[in-house]
């Protein structure tokens, strides 16, 4: 007799290269993983457990730095965003400075982005140091 088929579903494996905004919003965050930031290029979904306590604590401290001083000038700081470059394309940086709020957007146009920050995280010091940047650099 032959094994059952294995019919489980598990879209990471299944849009594999594909993700979007769209796919991203029904099947994210996904079930079982805990707390993940979730960044994607070209369609590859990127996963990154939150790191230590040491980069929360860094993150609320420079959003603390950053509120009034951006509200003075009309802007708006705030913790982790979805900061969208296209449909298939968009980081979660640590903290942000958007030029006008962005009321309960949930997929935040780059065009706001004033200022996005990412705290170097040692399990992904490339992706924080230089492809991230490279990436707000270019649009």
């Amino acid at each position: 007799m032959a094994a059952p088929a294995d019919t489980s579903f598990d879209p990471l494996v299944e849009f594999a290269g594909m993700w979007d905004t769209h796919l991203a919003e029904r099947h994210l965050p996904y079930e079982g993983l805990g707390a993940a930031k979730y960044d994607c290029l070209g369609g590859r979904l990127i996963l990154s457990l939150y790191e230590s306590a040491a980069n929360a604590h860094a993150a609320g401290k420079l959003y603390k730095l950053l509120d009034n001083t951006a509200e003075t000038v009309g802007y708006r700081a705030y913790l982790t965003l979805n900061l969208q470059f296209s449909s298939n394309r968009w980081i979660q940086p640590d903290v942000s400075v958007l030029s006008a709020p962005a009321k309960g957007e949930l997929w935040v146009p780059a065009a706001k982005f004033v200022v996005p920050v990412e705290c170097v995280s040692p399990s992904s010091r490339r992706r924080d140091r230089i492809d991230k940047p490279a990436l707000c650099a270019s649009s």
